[in-house]
C-alpha cells in the first residue's frame, strides 16, 4: 500500500525555477573550480568550497534526474569522480592536522607519517588537476543549456501538472531516511558509525531542501540547524577515520616485524606503539565529542526536526 503524502498538491511551484537552480549550481561549481586550479590545488579553503559546489551541483542533478533528458548521468558520474579527488586530499590534510593537534605527534613515527602525508599530498594535487582540466574544458555549462533546451521545462509542468508535487515527492525520500537514521542513533546509543550514516543522511536532505523551501528566514534556520549539526559530526568522523588508520598502520608495522633483522625489530615496535597510542588518543576524543551530541540531540529534537521540515514543506509557495 502506498504511503500517502504529507504534502498538499500544488499545482504550482511558485517563485522555484529549477533551471536557474541547476545553472547557478554549475556557475558555482566552476568558479570555484577555477579558484583552486589557480592556486595550484594548495588552498584548503578552495579545495574545500569546491567540494561543496561538487555536492551541491550533483545534488542539483539527482533531484531532477526525472526531469533530465537522457545522458545526463555521465555528467553527475564525472562531478563525483572530481569530488572524491577533492575528498581524498582533503583527508591528508585533516590528518595532518589532528596529529599536529594530537598530544603525541612529537613522536618519531608520527613525525615521519605526517613527512609521508607531505609526499602523498603532492601526489593527490597531480590527481586533481588531471581530473578537473577535462572536466572544466568540456564545456559544462553548454551541456546544462542542451539540457533545459531539450524539453526540460515542458517535462516539468507535466510533472507538476500532473498533481504529483514533483518537488514533495522529490524530498519527502529523504526526510524519511533521515528520521529513520535517527531513530537507529537513539537505538545504537550514538555510535560513531551510524552517526556517520547521519551525517550523510542529513547533508543530501540539506542540499535537497535548499531547492526545495522558498527562500525566506524559515529557510535559512532550518539550513542553518542542519550545518550546525553536520559540523559537530563532522568532527566526529575525521577523528574516527583517524582513529582507524593509525590503528591499521601499527597493525602493518607489528605484521613486519617478523621479517626484519633483530636489531631493527625494537624501533619497529615502538613505532607500532606510538600508532596506537594515536589512535587512541583519536578513539577518545570522537567518544567524547559523541558523548556531546548526544547530549544536545536526544530522540525528542530529531523527532521535532523531520515534523519543522515537514511543515515547511508544506506550506504554500508565494
Amino acid at each position: 500500500m502506498t504511503k500517502e503524502s504529507p504534502f498538499p498538491r500544488q499545482p504550482n511551484p511558485g517563485n522555484l525555477n529549477l533551471g536557474a537552480i541547476l545553472a547557478r549550481r554549475a556557475g558555482e561549481f566552476l568558479r570555484t573550480s577555477a579558484t583552486m586550479m589557480r592556486g595550484g590545488v594548495d588552498d584548503a579553503e578552495a579545495v574545500h568550497d569546491t567540494r561543496v559546489a561538487a555536492r551541491r551541483l550533483v545534488a542539483a542533478l539527482e533531484f531532477l534526474e526525472p526531469i533530465l533528458p537522457a545522458g545526463h548521468g555521465k555528467l553527475a558520474r564525472k562531478v563525483r569522480r572530481s569530488r572524491r579527488a577533492l575528498g581524498q586530499f582533503r583527508d591528508l590534510d585533516i590528518l595532518g592536522m589532528l596529529l599536529q593537534k594530537s598530544p603525541c605527534s612529537g613522536g618519531e613515527a608520527i613525525n615521519l607519517l605526517r613527512e609521508r602525508i607531505r609526499t602523498s599530498r603532492i601526489g593527490r594535487q597531480r590527481e586533481i588537476r588531471e581530473s578537473f582540466s577535462p572536466l572544466l574544458g568540456s564545456g559544462l555549462i553548454e551541456k546544462l543549456r542542451r539540457i533545459q533546451r531539450d524539453g526540460f521545462q515542458e517535462r516539468l509542468a507535466q510533472r507538476i501538472g500532473s498533481g504529483e508535487g514533483f518537488v514533495p515527492a522529490r524530498t519527502l525520500p529523504m526526510v524519511e531516511r533521515f528520521r529513520r537514521i535517527a531513530v537507529e542513533v537513539v537505538q545504537q546509543d550514538y555510535t560513531t558509525a551510524i552517526l556517520h550514516q547521519l551525517r550523510i543522511a542529513g547533508k543530501r536532505l540539506r542540499y535537497g531542501l535548499e531547492i526545495a523551501l522558498p527562500d525566506g528566514d524559515e529557510k535559512a534556520a532550518v539550513l542553518g540547524a542542519f550545518a550546525a549539526m553536520q559540523e559537530t559530526l563532522g568532527e566526529i568522523h575525521d577523528h574516527a577515520v583517524a582513529a582507524e588508520y593509525l590503528a591499521a598502520l601499527a597493525r602493518d608495522e607489528r605484521g613486519r616485524i617478523g621479517t626484519f633483522e633483530a636489531r631493527f625489530r625494537a624501533g619497529s615496535e615502538r613505532h607500532a606503539g606510538e600508532y596506537d597510542a594515536a589512535a587512541a588518543e583519536m578513539t577518545r576524543v570522537a567518544r567524547a565529542q559523541a558523548v556531546g551530541f548526544r547530549g544536545g540531540w536526544p530522540a525528542e529534537r530529531f523527532a521535532r526536526m523531520s515534523e519543522w521540515v515537514i511543515t515547511a514543506l508544506s506550506r504554500p509557495r508565494g
